[in-house]
């Protein structure tokens, strides 16, 4: 299962994946107006978790000055197909790399990383070429 954090939505374009209510002014406001299928919701201005239930949370949009709400559900709002978040895990890999990197050194991080199959795939086509040739020559 893949972890994110809601601020890593924050300036994210969402799309509702089916039909879907949005709360004018604030969250489980009675002022609702339906969003369609496919359409785009808007991008991620803000979120607040839902104040009877905090394990929801509601992502903030602002369009023309009007502010509205829309509650998250992994069936019903999705990223734009242009849009992509990175994981808890993917962000944690990244900085380790870059950690890596700078206690290292760029070079002796790219050698240790690909330095042996590079060795070994060269030393395997100087093999067939060899062969290749002492075949040829025979």
């Amino acid at each position: 299962m893949a972890n994110y954090t809601a601020d890593q939505f924050i300036g994210k374009t969402l799309i509702a994946l089916k039909n879907i209510s949005a709360y004018n002014g604030h969250p489980k406001s009675n002022s609702v107006t339906m969003i369609i299928k496919g359409a785009i919701i808007g991008s991620v201005f803000s979120w607040v978790k839902d104040p009877d239930d905090a394990a929801n949370v509601y992502w903030q949009f602002q369009k023309n000055g009007r502010i509205f709400f829309v509650r998250h559900n992994v069936n019903d709002v999705g990223l734009h197909p242009s849009e992509s978040v990175d994981t808890v895990e993917d962000k944690k890999k990244k900085e380790r790399e870059e950690k890596e990197k700078a206690e290292k050194g760029l070079i002796p991080y790219y050698i240790e990383k690909y330095g042996k199959p590079v060795l070994l795939l060269s030393t395997a086509a100087l093999a067939v070429k060899a062969y290749a040739v002492y075949a040829r020559n025979k």
